[in-house]
């Protein structure tokens, strides 16, 4: 039962995988509104689903369709339970846990970065640098939301009536009074630093050179390299990019606050 769950998991990796190869290689050929129509609508449905990851995390007494719902958002949140690892490899640690989650969206990167590579090596089809750095955005900005959920998880401790409190994320793990706690506080930290902060900084610099980069000579190129980013607004609320990324750090800090 165990080794069906991780084939499926992997399956519908690979999946997701080629349809995304598929649509950010071609994405030139779609028509613009056609292109901009698949793109908000998946943004939505991701946002939407990624949203409830969030509240979700609330320590709240959840019952059924919920519970079983929750299991299936792990597989939108970087969550390595996905893959069974207590089963597989026998680590039960949070913190080897923990650090195996934050692992997944850079080795998930370097592998589209890779097909992107070998099918532009393989000459399989026209691939451009920008359409290498549009992809790996475009992975960037719809895993933001569980990405800063991932690294803010180890700040969210949850009351318990006659024991300390513990992460709500990993129940056996004590708060600020254990080794593998303090361990993944540090985790936490550059992971903070490493993906929400850093892509939140790369965004803002992005609005603030938008107007300056479109009167240059090289703006198109600029705009290829960052469509991801604006291409769901208009020239005149390109602004609006910076204020998505905000509210979903706004979102991913609700779990923690609550």
């Amino acid at each position: 039962q165990v080794a069906g769950q991780i084939a499926g998991s992997v399956i519908a990796l690979f999946v997701v995988l080629m349809c995304f190869l598929a649509f950010t290689l071609h994405e030139a050929a779609i028509s613009k509104h056609s292109s901009l129509t698949v793109t908000s609508a998946v943004s939505i449905i991701l946002t939407a689903l990624q949203t409830m990851t969030a509240f979700v995390r609330i320590p709240i007494e959840w019952i059924e369709p919920m519970i079983s719902f929750m299991n299936f958002l792990k597989f939108l949140s970087f969550n390595i339970d996905v893959f069974q690892p207590t089963c597989l490899f026998g680590a039960n640690q949070a913190a080897l846990r923990y650090l195996g989650s934050i692992l997944v969206f850079p080795i998930g990167g370097a592998i589209i970065i890779g097909c992107m590579l070998s099918i532009r090596a393989l000459k399989i089809t026209k691939v451009e640098t920008s359409a290498i750095w549009n992809g790996l955005g475009k992975v960037f900005l719809f895993a933001y939301l569980p990405l800063a959920l991932l690294a803010f998880s180890p700040f969210q401790c949850i009351q318990n009536p006659s024991a300390p409190p513990t992460l709500a994320e990993y129940r056996s793990t004590i708060c600020y009074a254990s080794g593998e706690h303090t361990a993944m506080i540090v985790m936490a930290v550059l992971a903070s630093l490493a993906f929400p902060i850093f892509f939140l900084c790369l965004v803002i610099h992005a609005v603030f050179v938008f107007k300056v980069k479109m009167a240059s000579a090289q703006g198109v190129v600029w705009l290829h390299q960052y469509s991801f980013l604006f291409r769901r607004f208009t020239s005149e609320t390109y602004y609006f990019a910076a204020l998505h990324l905000g509210r979903s750090l706004f979102v991913a800090l609700v779990p923690s606050l609550a």
